[in-house]
């Protein structure tokens, strides 16, 4: 199945060849990552596809000349089928969106939005999806302590996320999350208490991040996450939160307690590469440290949880 450099493939079930081509389009001419397609135009061909073959992505259209989406998102359903599915519509409506969900697509999009931003987002949202459903992908990308991704992992998907940021006006963010003087646990408390401590880190981390967000393990102490389409300033409010939390585990006995320092930089133009982002957001981490520790610094101004 997919990996970030792996070529994702996808299944477009639409019976309009000229918006079955603006798809084809859309993925050939793609930076988001390198897709390859197969194309039907029936539900009746679009059930065999999925029988035979695998797809980490499937789009389909609402309106079909043998029936609907919905019949299809229900083959799916009742033949255990995890493909993330698009339903790409020119007759989108709140009360589509909301049959289609329940159905169990992942996502609804205007068929006029093909060419837009909008769509390049609902690509990258699906495509996590994709990949976390993969038990190969979570096998290699994993940090097996702590449940999150592993640095590895990370790294691909910083990369490939900014190439799209340098060609859109999407909002996204990174935030270095780093427990304050955790060399000290080493000495006053037992591995099995640490990992303990790690792992609560980690749920905590997970309780205040999204689905479409990448939650990584960057090194022994550290964490970080890839926070998409979202603003600095919503990610460092999440950021706030994850330190209250950590400061409230109580490591195994009640010895000692956690306390966290967070740095979030939201993408900029004077971000070259991954790993500049990755340094402006260690280094207002390492100023959150030198204020006291437990607590975020995005940008220049720091924040402390009452």
């Amino acid at each position: 199945m997919t990996t970030a450099t792996s070529t994702i493939q996808v299944l477009i079930v639409d019976d309009n060849p000229a918006d079955s081509l603006a798809l084809q389009r859309k993925l050939k001419n793609s930076e988001v990552a390198a897709f390859s397609f197969s194309t039907v135009s029936t539900i009746s061909d679009a059930k065999t596809m999925l029988d035979k073959a695998e797809f980490d992505l499937c789009m389909l259209d609402h309106l079909l000349p043998d029936g609907d989406s919905l019949e299809v998102l229900e083959f799916m359903r009742a033949n255990e089928m995890s493909t993330p599915v698009i339903v790409v519509t020119g007759n989108l409506s709140p009360e589509l969106g909301v049959q289609a969900m329940r159905h169990g697509a992942s996502d609804i999009i205007d068929k006029a939005l093909i060419a837009s931003n909008t769509f390049d987002q609902v690509l990258i949202n699906n495509i996590i999806r994709a990949e976390r459903m993969s038990n190969l992908t979570r096998v290699s990308s994993i940090d097996h302590l702590t449940g999150l991704y592993s640095r590895h992992y990370m790294e691909m998907q910083l990369e490939r996320s900014l190439r799209l940021c340098r060609r859109t006006d999407l909002d996204m963010a990174l935030m270095v999350i780093a427990l304050d003087d955790f060399d000290r646990f080493h000495v006053t408390i037992d591995s099995q208490s640490r990992e303990a401590g790690l792992q609560s880190v980690a749920r905590c981390i997970e309780s205040h991040t999204r689905d479409t967000d990448i939650a990584a393990r960057w090194c022994a102490d550290a964490f970080i996450v890839f926070a998409n389409n979202s603003t600095e300033k919503a990610v460092a409010l999440a950021g706030s939160k994850i330190v209250t939390e950590v400061a409230g585990i109580q490591l195994p006995g009640g010895r000692s307690s956690l306390t966290a320092s967070v740095g979030v930089v939201g993408f900029h133009d004077q971000i070259a590469t991954d790993s500049d982002w990755i340094d402006l957001a260690t280094a207002a981490m390492q100023r959150a440290k030198a204020a006291g520790g437990n607590r975020v610094v995005s940008g220049a101004s720091a924040t402390q949880p009452d």
